[in-house]
């Protein structure tokens, strides 16, 4: 899977369903951006549910997870888990190379 995704959207304009190609990863991204990191895991987690997560979301689902507070769900195990998760998939993946880093110099230091 690529970052693209197809929605099907409801058009108001028409009253009838249509197909609209857009970036998920976009999207999930500015959601994270705009202090919505749950509204941005439930995207992410719906996505993987499908097996359509890709490692460039799953960091990103790393990163919302450490913006949430702990009594949310999620813990810092569940972080850990999608960027071990990001390089399962592509073990290469420079991003999750670095946040793998940056989370066992923050958390395990």
């Amino acid at each position: 899977m690529t970052s693209h995704d197809r929605t099907i959207v409801h058009s108001e304009w028409t009253g009838k369903e249509e197909v609209q190609e857009m970036n998920v990863y976009e999207e999930i991204r500015a959601l994270a951006r705009n202090a919505e990191p749950e509204v941005a895991l439930a995207r992410i987690s719906e996505l993987d549910s499908k097996g359509l997560a890709t490692p460039n979301l799953l960091v990103l689902k790393s990163m919302c997870i450490l913006q949430l507070d702990s009594d949310q769900g999620y813990s810092l195990d569940d972080a850990h888990t999608a960027l071990l998760k990001a390089l399962d998939i592509d073990n290469e993946y420079v991003d999750a190379l670095i946040e793998l880093g940056y989370f066992h110099l923050n958390v395990n230091d």
